[in-house]
């Protein structure tokens, strides 16, 4: 019994929790990385490009 948890389970539990911990940091760096886009490309409400050379155009 001991053998089935510490060779399958175990490892089962441990890989769920560290893709858990990648997805959740995945996640992170995307909402960090968005915001820093907007507020880089929110400057004057007019055409604004990007270092990618990208033209926003923002009508409210």
């Amino acid at each position: 019994m001991w053998v089935v948890v510490l060779c399958f389970v175990l490892p089962a539990v441990l890989f769920s929790v560290c893709a858990l911990l990648a997805w959740l940091r995945v996640l992170h760096v995307n909402r960090t990385r968005e915001k820093t886009e907007c507020a880089e490309v929110l400057v004057n409400d007019e055409l604004i490009r990007d270092n990618r050379n990208s033209i926003y155009i923002y009508i409210y």
